[in-house]
Formats: C-alpha cells, sequence, structure tokens
C-alpha cells in the first residue's frame, strides 16, 4: 500500500495587511476574536457571542497556522447563519456576513501553499 502525503508550507503573513481590506465591522469582530475576552456583541451579526471560546487550546496551540484554523472553524461553527423566514432583512444579514467570511477564505488561502 502506498500512501502520498501533500506538503503544506506556512507562509509568514501579517494579517492586519490582508485585513485592512475588509470593512471596520469585520476588522472589530476579528479583534474580539483574538483578545478571546468574553461575552459580547458581535460586530457582524445582531447576537452576544462569548468571544472566550475562541482562545486557542489543545493541539491548535503548536503554531499560528493550528491557531487561526481553530479561530475560523469555531467562528462558522458558533454564529449562527440562518437566513431563512420571512422577513426582509435576510439579503441585509448575508450582505453583514459575507466580508467576514470572504476575509476568513482570504486569509486561509494566504497562509497556504502546495508544494509539491
Amino acid at each position: 500500500m502506498f500512501i502520498h502525503y501533500e506538503t503544506i508550507e506556512y507562509k509568514d503573513v501579517n494579517a492586519q495587511e490582508v485585513l485592512r481590506n475588509y470593512p471596520a465591522r469585520v476588522q472589530d469582530e476579528i479583534d474580539k476574536i483574538n483578545k478571546a475576552a468574553g461575552f459580547g456583541v458581535s460586530s457582524i451579526v445582531p447576537m452576544e457571542e462569548d468571544y472566550s471560546q475562541y482562545k486557542i487550546r489543545g493541539h491548535y496551540t503548536k503554531n499560528g497556522v493550528l491557531g487561526a484554523y481553530f479561530r475560523a472553524l469555531m467562528w462558522y461553527g458558533r454564529i449562527n447563519f440562518n437566513l431563512g423566514g420571512e422577513t426582509d432583512n435576510v439579503k441585509k444579514i448575508a450582505a453583514q456576513l459575507a466580508p467576514a467570511a470572504l476575509f476568513i477564505t482570504d486569509l486561509t488561502e494566504v497562509f497556504y501553499t502546495e508544494s509539491g
């Protein structure tokens, strides 16, 4: 049996350079996530969030890439993306969520490159 493993290379990136391309509310949300200081109102969705849950733990503390991955997945898992319903706010909420989701996607792409 032959198993092939891809190598993923870490690129040292200044997250602030990437983040400055996003709206202030996204920058504020990322700041709250990074501080992991406890309860507060999300800058992106109208809900209270326990930002202490974004404190990196377990094997995710081994390096910055794993830490960023942990925080991104925690955010996607904890933020309510319920866009269904009969209200007129669905498009407005989707427009508010899109920049944060795109930021996390952009940052993840910048952190990784395939080397072969």
